[in-house]
């Protein structure tokens, strides 16, 4: 009688895909917790670059406001019709001559694209004797400053601009 012989490497391989069969699901796993964390800290920059992106827009416009209310201001204390040659025609008109503080709220159209923003703007003056022996000698500085705010339900931006001005002519 002649023995049968088993072959052993089928044995072999049959108790090595039976040793591993875990191995797969296990780096499977591990693949997928890996990918599902860096799909969440992308999410959380690109949110991030959004809300940053939308506090700048936010703030440039803020900033456009505060320029509006200091060309408000500086319209109103020197008058576009006035001649800047003609010195006669000027008037030297003091903070205390016109609306100081003056607020205001910009258009609420969206088409504008100033929705939600507004100015205030303040004015302050100094007259200054530059020449004490003479009679009339005194020149008028202007203050102009203005706050730009811009508020849109849970952020609020502001920018605040300073400018200085000297009277055309002499008091």
């Amino acid at each position: 009688m002649q023995a049968k012989l088993k072959p052993i490497q089928s044995e072999l391989n049959v108790n090595s895909h039976v040793k591993q069969g875990g191995s797969a699901l296990v780096l499977a796993l591990f693949i997928i917790v890996v990918m599902s964390v860096l799909a969440s800290s992308l999410v959380k920059m690109l949110s991030a670059t959004n809300e940053s992106v939308a506090v700048e827009v936010y703030g440039t416009r803020a900033l456009l406001a505060a320029t509006t209310g200091v060309d408000y201001m500086l319209a109103q204390l020197f008058p576009i019709d006035a001649s800047a040659t003609d010195t006669a025609s000027v008037n030297t008109l003091a903070c205390a001559d016109i609306t100081s503080p003056y607020s205001f709220t910009l258009p609420t159209s969206t088409n504008l694209g100033m929705a939600n923003c507004s100015f205030t703007a303040s004015c302050f003056d100094l007259v200054v004797d530059v020449n004490a022996s003479a009679t009339v000698e005194n020149v008028r500085y202007y203050r102009v400053e203005s706050i730009g705010t811009c508020d849109v339900g849970e952020w609020q931006t502001s920018r605040k601009i300073e400018v200085e001005a000297k009277a055309l002519t002499y008091e």
